[in-house]
């Protein structure tokens, strides 16, 4: 990111930009941040979109070689193309000595670094990733988007915003959105506000019902099973969360007994600091031999579902019931 706006502010451009990664909102931001600056005061008779598999490679190869109408550069915008293809790895030939005038940005959820792609864009343009951003990163970025909607929110209350929606900058912008119209005439956006109207992520969800198996509330486990089924949640998502998450206790569990702190253990694991934390309070309602045995019945309960021995609901309902017993 920190090298597209230094492109930007010194007119110095790569011809060929590759944006990946998890965070779509950022890659959408910066995409737009690109393009415009690289077309400058021209129309759109020099800009060309090709979206997904709906177009040829040579079809592209020959606008790169159209010299500009009227303009300095021409610009190619190119958007989860298949360049995996045979003509895509022609695509990716062309890449390395296209015409001078001629630049692309292309995006990518997904990309091997061992790819054709991957390896020439790096070393003749700007490849950039683009992850999912920490909650340091978000809370000063919630606070700036309330802000140009003249509403202030604590540090306490923009975490737990994140907490209840989720790192994906996509739905915090949606859920921030709602909450400007709900607070319309306040100050302030306070934790009853989000609570009222923005939607828990299906994650947090899992956390809420693993809060529950943990502390051996059944009904309120079950009741938070239930609330995702109504939102049509798939059983198998939810089987697929559910053991995920006993994993990832079963590994915090293992650390903790090492020593190790959340904050330590939110590095060693790759997961989020908030996560951690509360992953660690998690395992205090379980053994260890207790959490290596849920993921054994959660692996088996995928297999009960796909061999028609058990329904998916009733292989969920069964594990909640049983790691919730007192």
């Amino acid at each position: 990111m920190k090298s597209i706006n230094e492109d930007i502010s010194s007119g110095n451009f790569s011809q060929v930009y590759l944006l990946y990664g998890e965070e779509k909102y950022l890659i959408n931001q910066f995409k737009k941040k690109l393009c415009d600056a690289l077309l400058g005061e021209s129309d759109a008779m020099n800009f060309h979109i090709y979206l997904g598999g709906n177009f040829s490679f040579s079809e592209v190869i020959g606008q790169a070689e159209t010299m500009p109408f009227f303009a300095d550069r021409r610009v190619i915008l190119i958007e989860e193309g298949k360049i995996e293809s045979s003509e895509g790895e022609q695509f990716v030939e062309y890449l390395r000595n296209p015409s001078p005038s001629t630049y692309f940005v292309i995006t990518q959820e997904k990309i091997d670094k061992r790819s054709k792609l991957y390896k020439a864009v790096s070393k003749i343009g700007r490849v950039v990733l683009f992850s999912e951003q920490t909650e340091q990163t978000l809370v000063p970025w919630i606070s700036r988007e309330l802000g140009k909607r003249n509403l202030k929110i604590t540090l306490a209350t923009a975490t737990y915003l994140i907490q209840k929606v989720g790192v994906n900058m996509e739905n915090l912008t949606s859920e921030l959105q709602k909450l400007s119209s709900f607070c319309l005439g306040k100050s302030e956006v306070l934790k009853n506000d989000v609570d009222a109207i923005c939607i828990t992520s299906p994650e947090n969800r899992i956390f809420n019902m693993m809060d529950a198996i943990a502390e051996k509330e059944q009904k309120k486990a079950m009741s938070y099973y239930q609330q995702m089924m109504e939102l049509k949640e798939p059983p198998m998502r939810i089987l697929f969360m559910l053991t995920r998450q006993f994993n990832i206790l079963l590994q915090v569990h293992e650390l903790t007994v090492k020593g190790y702190s959340p904050i330590l253990i939110s590095k060693k694991l790759g997961i989020r600091d908030f996560v951690a934390k509360r992953c660690a309070t998690q395992v205090r309602g379980f053994t260890g031999e207790q959490l290596k045995k849920a993921v054994e019945d959660c692996v088996q309960a995928n297999e009960d579902i796909k061999s028609g021995n058990l329904s998916d609901q009733i292989a969920i309902e069964l594990i909640i019931v049983r790691y919730s017993t007192k």
